[in-house]
């Protein structure tokens, strides 16, 4: 074969790399684009909310105060004075989530409980547990909206919500 003819079928050497980065980025876009639709939520699904994969757990009382519902971050001052990051359920078994931008409103639900539709301002109580341990613990946490890097405060697992009146 001559030397033109080779380079007609298989490119020139210098174009090569270009070829094998376009076969790349195109497999890319193909395999983001054949992603199975009934995947994980996106971060952006929930607005300003920490959102965890997994079912509830301990209940344990973290306090009744208003609720703060910032850009990037939810939290609750409780009745001590204590800052809690509030930390919220996404779970095949009945713990579910939603963020409404427009109305910016929360509407959690734990399984066999109503929906609670929570604003900005509003006094609740929140049950569930903190993350933050005595003794310093390793975690693999399974986060569908990780806290924002400027959240403060005990990060706490809400695992029930009563609005006051």
């Amino acid at each position: 074969m001559t030397g033109s003819g080779y380079h007609l079928r298989y490119g020139r050497p210098e174009q090569r790399p270009y070829l094998l980065l376009s076969l790349i980025g195109f497999l890319a876009v193909v395999s983001l684009v054949a992603c199975d639709s009934d995947s994980a939520p996106s971060a952006g699904d929930y607005g300003p909310l920490a959102v965890l994969h997994a079912a509830g757990g301990l209940e344990a009382r973290g306090g009744i105060g208003p609720i703060d519902i910032g850009d990037d971050c939810v939290t609750l001052t409780n009745e001590a004075g204590q800052e809690l990051l509030l930390v919220w359920h996404q779970h095949e078994e009945g713990w579910e989530v939603g963020w409404n931008e427009d109305e910016r409103e929360i509407r959690f639900s734990a399984p066999g409980d109503p929906a609670v539709t929570i604003r900005d301002g509003e006094v609740i109580t929140v049950g569930g547990a903190s993350l933050v341990g005595d003794m310093p613990v390793e975690r693999d946490l399974d986060w569908l909206a990780p806290p924002h890097e400027s959240c403060t405060g005990e990060q706490w697992m809400v695992s029930s919500v009563t609005k006051e009146p």
